[in-house]
C-alpha cells in the first residue's frame, strides 16, 4: 500500500474509470478503479483511494490497493463510517488487506498446494502490501495451510511419475524457494540408480532418432528432463545403436 500526495485525476482519465466517492464526518475520499482493459503482466492494476481536504493534510493523499480491498472498503464504510484522516484510512485499509489476502490465499490453496515463496509471489502480483503478505503467509504456515515439506514431497513424487529426473526436479524446487537437499529422504527414498536409468530409457526407447546429430539431440532431451548426463549418454548410445541395427 502506498501513501503520498498528488493531484486529482484528469477528466480524460476519469472517463475510462469507475469512480466511487465516500464522504462523511467532514472527510471526502474518491476511489478510482482501473479501466477494465488495463493490463499488467507484473502486477494487477490497483485502485487509487484519494482523499482531498482530509483531516491531517493540507492537500491530497493517496493509497493504492488491490481491487478486492477497495470493494471491501465500500462495504465497510456503510457500517463503520468514513475514515476522517490519512492515518485512520491507512489503518482500515491495512486490516482489509490482511483479510482479503488471507481469503485469496485460501482460495489458491483450495485449488492446489503452494510453496511459501510461490504464495508470496502470487499475493505480490495481486498488489497486496508487504506487511499484509508477511502476516498472512506466516499465519498460514503456523496453521499448516502452507507447508514446504508437504509441498516438496508431493511435487517430487508427482514429477517422478511423469518422467522428470533429479536435476529438473531440483531446479524447479529451487525456483519455488525449496532446496531439494532439505527434503527428508532426498534423493535415496525417491530415486534408485536403476530406476532412473529405466525411466530415462522409457522416454527414448521409441523416440525417433534424427539423421543429423541424433545422439546429441537425445542427450539434450534427457538432460532437459532432469536426468544425469551419464544416464543420458548411456540411453542415447543404446537408442542410436538399436536404430542402426533396424
Amino acid at each position: 500500500m502506498r501513501y503520498g500526495t498528488g493531484g486529482s485525476q484528469s477528466s480524460e482519465t476519469a472517463k475510462t474509470q469507475r469512480i466511487e466517492r465516500l464522504s462523511g464526518s467532514g472527510a471526502s475520499w474518491t476511489l478510482y478503479f482501473p479501466p477494465k482493459e488495463a493490463v499488467s503482466f507484473s502486477r494487477a492494476p490497483l485502485v487509487s483511494v484519494v482523499g482531498e481536504d482530509v483531516v491531517g493534510t493540507q492537500s491530497t493523499c493517496r493509497f493504492n490497493v488491490p481491487k478486492d480491498v477497495a470493494k471491501a472498503l465500500l462495504k465497510q464504510v456503510k457500517e463503520d463510517g468514513v475514515p476522517t484522516s490519512p492515518h485512520a484510512m491507512e489503518t482500515v485499509l491495512e486490516g482489509l488487506q490482511i483479510s482479503c489476502a488471507a481469503k485469496r490465499l485460501t482460495d489458491l490453496v483450495n485449488r492446489r498446494d503452494y510453496a511459501r515463496k510461490e504464495a508470496r509471489e502470487r499475493l505480490q502480483r495481486a498488489g497486496y502490501s508487504a506487511s499484509a503478505i508477511e502476516d498472512v503467509v506466516e499465519r498460514a504456515t503456523r496453521g499448516r495451510l502452507l507447508d514446504d515439506d508437504r509441498f516438496a514431497e508431493t511435487f517430487i513424487r508427482t514429477k517422478i511419475s511423469i518422467g522428470w529426473g533429479q536435476g529438473r526436479i531440483k531446479r524447479e524446487l529451487a525456483r519455488r524457494g525449496i532446496s531439494a537437499e532439505s527434503v527428508s529422504g532426498w534423493p535415496e527414498e525417491y530415486f534408485a540408480q536403476g530406476e532412473e536409468l529405466e525411466r530415462a530409457w522409457e522416454l527414448v526407447a521409441r523416440k525417433p532418432v534424427s539423421e543429423k546429430n541424433g545422439y546429441q539431440k537425445l542427450v539434450r532431451f534427457l538432460v532437459s528432463r532432469g536426468f544425469d548426463y551419464g544416464i543420458a549418454r548411456q540411453c542415447a548410445s543404446r537408442r542410436v545403436e538399436e536404430e542402426s541395427e533396424e
